[in-house]
């Protein structure tokens, strides 16, 4: 793809939306292109946080669980769908790494 066919950032995001409305309507496939666009950016910042290759996948299962449950709940004068998704994965990457440091750790 060259840079003349290359979608612009706003036009991706303008796509972003289109298909998040899909997944709130119940379309699966419209989730598969939101997974296959996004999935490798999230599995990236998962493992960055958590270091741990494992944790990082499960975390993009529920980062795109959470994508299809709460796709109604974007709200796009608050931000790209891109960062909604990579702030929930965000989120969760932080949550799990609160409780693996709250687990005592054995000797």
């Amino acid at each position: 793809m060259t840079a003349a066919t290359r979608p612009t950032d706003d036009a991706v995001a303008l796509e972003d939306q289109a298909l998040l409305a899909r997944v709130a309507d119940g379309d699966s496939r419209a989730l598969d292109r939101l997974y296959d666009r996004y999935a490798r950016v999230v599995y990236g910042v998962a493992l960055r946080i958590l270091g741990e290759s494992e944790l990082a996948e499960d975390v993009v299962q529920e980062t795109f669980w959470r994508v299809w449950r709460r796709a109604r709940t974007f709200q796009s004068g608050r931000g790209k769908v891109a960062a909604w998704i990579f702030g929930i994965a965000h989120n969760l990457s932080v949550d799990e790494l609160r409780r693996q440091r709250s687990r005592p750790r054995s000797v």
